[in-house]
């Protein structure tokens, strides 16, 4: 009879907590929020963008032809949040490309592709180009500006599109809008900016007006109102401060959208598809450790990236028996103490008596790529390995040979079958091994440097010199339209899935008039890359702890990071006098002067982060070979 009681307490918390989650979960149902007149918003907004253009094809004169492309653009940064979301290739590849020319993927031939959009008629009208050229390119913009708005018709708008919508215009508006990326010619990306935000209130009005009483709402509605505000008062392309705005205004608003519509109990992409995505939806910055998603860029499972597979992973790079002579080690290139470079123009080949074609990069942050190495020949960490074993400057060896050696240990099986269990039978093999090594590197990871903890509201600015080098970088010097934040890298925001490589130029000697003589990308052995376009073409690597990694370019040839802000202000190459006819790089002068140009390598010396990155094992596992088992942790390179 006792337990009557207590059962009846059970039973009631069990109906109260269901009615608690019935409650939470229809939450959202209970108000429901028609999107549907605003997908018609946005297919009338785009009618009208295609009328203004049909117009300015009837305008001749350059300015009237100026002032008309720029109230255009204006029109599409009211929509292009919707028409980025939804038609991906459509809007990169002929509304808003960039003006170079690309290639077509996956297919053997080289089959060269004209940029399209916006960006390539900003050129051909500042250029003042013929007008036949100018109404070309915008009857092809207007045919897939038609294309997407009869596609879009047929969308079912959810919820979450909303919310992805807003936070993904945020990431864009900062990262490729004020920077000048969108619009070179006419350095107008803070009103372009400003539209931006009155896009997101377009389109998250629905739920803040249905949700009012919500904090995060009037937050919200608060928050964009101060910043279009901000933007109104500071118009000046080079004078922008650019760090104010992403701290007050750009980073508050991308978390208070994601914290709102989990309060509302809008679902997330992360709750719908198991797909794995470049970045991390659930990031409240995307400035976080936790933004990029190290698993999208690897070839290994979720569960596979764990303490056990980085641990493994950690003892392979640093041990030499992965060399044909069993003295060069991952290390020994990429050294912890150089922030994971070996402090060479050029590395060390494996024989000691030469040094190999290219300079070796950190692997910190290296993960965050969907192309390795400076002339992108490989997709996937793992397969970057195949290059390094077997190449005869690097390890030169096979993979048959090192597991031979790794089978001779009793501590590396034991190390293998404890971090794959599933593969007791044959714990060392490609996999295991590749997986492991990847699984370290996707642990070196940077995003604790003083920049990024200045960005979080409750931490002091930067100091004056470093914000001003950072307003510089990310605007009049033009760096951010190659360094895309976060990374700092050609990893192409809002996206985060495709690295740039860039023709800037490099000479062969710091004093050369020749640019230097290694073809990069057009000699990276892919067939349908070796092309023209991209002769002398390198990866834009990132520049998070560029202070601890010189020398500088892929040959090495400047030792300091004023040697490359010298290279950079003056043009590149063509700006020092070379002749590089597909020359990426804008080759005029930036007239950054000398205070600047300080000042923008005290912003970068602020990216500086290897804190818990660089501890070396102890010791290497014993082997039952004595001829290869007192090998030097990290190799005697």
């Amino acid at each position: 009879m006792k337990a009557l009681p207590f059962l009846f307490i059970v039973i009631s918390f069990l109906l109260l907590t269901s009615l608690k989650i019935n409650k939470k979960e229809s939450f959202y149902e209970e108000r429901f929020v028609d999107l549907s007149e605003l997908k018609n918003t946005y297919i009338k907004k785009t009618d009208d963008l295609i009328l203004s253009l049909e117009n300015l094809k009837k305008t001749e004169d350059f300015n009237s032809l100026k002032s008309g492309l720029s109230a255009i653009r204006l029109k599409y940064k009211r929509i292009e949040g919707f028409i980025g979301y939804f038609s991906i290739d459509e809007a990169k590849f002929y509304i808003n490309s960039a003006p170079l020319p690309r290639l077509e993927k996956n297919v053997p031939e080289i089959n060269v592709i004209a940029p399209h959009g916006l960006q390539v008629l900003e050129e051909l009208i500042y250029d003042k180009s013929p007008k036949k050229n100018i109404n070309d390119e915008i009857n092809v913009i207007t045919k897939h500006l038609n294309s997407i708005n009869e596609y879009h018709k047929k969308i079912n708008l959810e919820p979450r599109h909303v919310f992805e919508i807003s936070r993904q215009s945020l990431i864009r508006t900062f990262t490729l809008g004020v920077s000048g990326f969108d619009s070179p010619c006419s350095s107008n990306g803070i009103k372009e900016s400003m539209e931006v935000l009155k896009s997101i209130q377009d389109v998250t009005n629905s739920y803040v007006t249905t949700f009012k009483n919500s904090n995060n709402s009037k937050q919200i509605t608060e928050t964009l109102d101060k910043a279009i505000l901000f933007l109104e008062s500071n118009l000046d392309f080079n004078s922008f401060n650019r760090y104010q705005y992403l701290k007050k205004y750009i980073l508050p608003l991308y978390k208070m959208i994601f914290e709102f519509q989990r309060e509302i109990g809008v679902e997330t992409i992360n709750e719908v598809s198991n797909f794995e995505t470049a970045f991390n939806y659930n990031s409240e910055s995307f400035f976080s450790k936790e933004f990029l998603n190290p698993i999208y860029f690897s070839n290994f499972e979720k569960s596979e990236f764990n303490q056990k597979s980085i641990e493994l992973g950690k003892l392979l790079f640093f041990d030499p028996l992965l060399s044909n002579n069993n003295k060069r080690a991952c290390a020994s290139c990429h050294n912890p103490n150089m922030a994971f470079t070996d402090g060479h123009k050029k590395s060390i080949a494996t024989n000691f008596d030469v040094n190999s074609k290219r300079n070796a990069p950190t692997v910190i942050d290296a993960i965050f790529s969907d192309r390795f190495f400076y002339d992108l020949r490989s997709e996937k960490i793992e397969k970057q390995l195949d290059h390094v074993i077997k190449g005869k400057d690097d390890f030169h060896t096979s993979y048959e040979v090192i597991f031979e050696k790794l089978k001779k240990s009793t501590e590396y099986t034991d190390y293998f079958i404890n971090a794959y269990p599933d593969h007791i039978e044959d714990p060392i093999n490609y996999f295991t091994f590749s997986t492991s090594l990847g699984a370290y590197v996707s642990s070196l990871v940077s995003f604790n440097s003083p920049f990024d903890k200045s960005l979080l509201k409750e931490s002091s600015d930067l100091e004056s010199n470093e914000i001003n080098g950072f307003n510089i970088f990310m605007g009049k010097g033009m760096c951010a339209t190659c360094h895309f934040p976060p990374t700092f890298s050609g990893l192409v925001p809002p996206y985060y899935n495709e690295n740039e490589s860039e023709v800037i130029g490099v000479p062969y000697t710091i004093k050369a008039k020749e640019i230097d003589k290694d073809f990069g990308r057009a000699s990276n052995g892919i067939p349908g890359e070796m092309s023209e376009i991209y002769k002398n073409s390198f990866k834009t690597v990132g520049l998070r702890n560029v202070a601890y990694t010189a020398p500088y370019m892929h040959n090495g040839v400047y030792n300091t990071l004023d040697e490359v802000m010298d290279f950079y202000n003056n043009g590149g190459g063509i700006g020092h006098g070379l002749d590089i006819p597909n020359q990426t790089l804008p080759f005029d002068s930036l007239n950054l002067n000398e205070d600047e140009i300080k000042d923008v390598i005290a912003f970068m010396q602020t990216l500086s982060d290897t804190i818990g990155l660089t501890s070396k094992p102890n010791k290497l596992p014993n082997i039952s070979d004595s001829t290869i088992n007192y090998r030097i942790v990290g190799g005697e390179y």
